[in-house]
């Protein structure tokens, strides 16, 4: 009887603490939480202007051969789901077109900051 009792107290320890574990967990996060710098955004807002813009456009809403915006609600709706390091493979691996991965892992980071 004292080993059963033992068994199942054992059991309910394990159980507790697996249940428990999803709690200690921090929540993911997001741009709205901070996870870039106002210098790191401006470094961002030059490589957007003097590289981005030459394909989306200086408004950033698109350009001509059908280029994707990188504002708006187009872009949210295919982004807005999506990691920061999903866009950021993207970028790395398909921008510029005219010769992807061209700039630093630092540039990139800036950009989409």
């Amino acid at each position: 009887m004292r080993i059963r009792l033992l068994t199942v107290a054992s059991v309910t320890v394990v159980i507790a603490l697996n249940a428990g574990a999803g709690w200690a967990q921090p929540a993911p996060r997001s741009v709205k939480d901070g996870v870039f710098s106002a210098a790191q955004a401006a470094r961002g807002e030059e490589i957007i202007l003097t590289e981005c813009a030459r394909c989306h456009s200086p408004s950033l809403l698109g350009g001509e051969n059908n280029t994707p915006p990188l504002v708006g609600e187009v872009f949210q709706k295919k982004w807005g789901g999506l990691s920061l390091d999903e866009l950021f493979e993207k970028m790395v691996k398909t921008m510029p077109t005219d010769s992807p991965g061209r700039l630093s892992k630092t540039e990139y980071a800036d950009a989409l900051a």
